[in-house]
């Protein structure tokens, strides 16, 4: 499945559920890069993760956190709120990206 895909899927979606102390499990999503980059159609995936140890083991095998679901869920929803009121900006997919790859939004679109 690619990135768009997945993406897609979240924001279509049910809420997902946080982790507690109860329930440690975070759903995010992983992605391999193109060119050193997530791009709408690199092959993505969610996977729940049970411990941040486990990030080692899937970038061994070519797969790079993204996002937890519940981020791109939060996320997507504010830019798409931005959006309404700052025409020709980044679309939410591209705006995702650059959060994930720079820890932000971008300050020009």
């Amino acid at each position: 499945m690619h990135l768009k895909d997945v993406i897609d899927q979240i924001v279509g979606g049910p809420p997902p559920v946080e982790p507690t102390d109860e329930r440690p499990i975070i759903s995010t999503v992983f992605a391999r890069k193109k060119e050193g980059q997530f791009r709408p159609e690199s092959e993505a995936m969610i996977i729940d993760m049970h411990a941040e140890e486990e990030l080692k083991r899937y970038e061994r095998e070519g797969l790079y956190y993204f996002l937890e679901v519940h981020l791109v869920q939060e996320l997507w929803q504010d830019w798409t709120e931005y959006l309404k009121s700052h025409r020709g900006h980044k679309s939410p997919l591209d705006a995702l990206i650059y959060y994930a790859e720079n820890d932000g939004f971008p300050l020009e679109a």
